[in-house]
């Protein structure tokens, strides 16, 4: 049987390329994490998007409130003048 010989430059991944892997996968799930949970993130932004919404949501009923309210005295002010001239 003859051993086969193996050749220096294929041995395998290096001990340097596996390490040099790890450190950029660990920047890259930091600097992900970093936009997601930051100050400034995704989540920070999708919160005060629900808060503005809410917000929004509570003016909005608002103003209709006064809006049917003012709709509703108008057409009280035109069944008056409809019975005042039904009367005459």
């Amino acid at each position: 049987m003859k051993k086969k010989k193996l050749k220096k430059g294929n041995e395998g991944i290096t001990l340097v390329a596996l390490v040099v892997t790890i450190v950029v996968l660990l920047i890259l799930a930091g600097i992900s994490l970093n936009l997601v949970l930051g100050q400034n993130g995704i989540i920070s932004r999708a919160q005060e998007a629900r808060d503005k919404t809410a917000q929004a949501k509570v003016n909005t009923e608002k103003s209709n409130k006064c809006i049917n309210r003012w709709n509703g005295s108008i057409r009280k002010r035109k069944r008056r003048r409809k019975w005042k001239q039904w009367r005459k």
